[in-house]
């Protein structure tokens, strides 16, 4: 329905495919976590981890993509974090 909505009222595509690589890793990461959880069971605060490693790595990977410093430049200035999530060109 938001999808409809959005699509309806700002002319924003429900799929966009040059995000596709995006989609197509958070389906990898979802299966992964998925084995991961099937086969092991190491109790909630490892799946909780399993799980934020798996975000950040998505995030690093798809940084380019999703230009996480163009459009949340508070990223760039988080410790340690911030220059894994943000492209140089949009670092100060």
């Amino acid at each position: 329905m938001k999808q409809a909505g959005l699509r309806r009222a700002a002319d924003i595509a429900p799929f966009d495919l040059r995000r596709v690589g995006i989609y197509a890793g958070i389906a990898v990461a979802t299966l992964v976590l998925w084995g991961f959880a099937a086969l092991t069971s190491r109790g909630l605060v490892i799946d909780v981890a399993a799980i934020g490693v798996t975000g950040l790595v998505l995030l690093v990977v798809s940084r380019q993509r999703l230009d996480l410093g163009r459009h949340f430049p508070e990223i760039a200035r988080l410790p340690k974090v911030g220059r894994y999530l943000v492209e140089a060109k949009h670092r100060h």
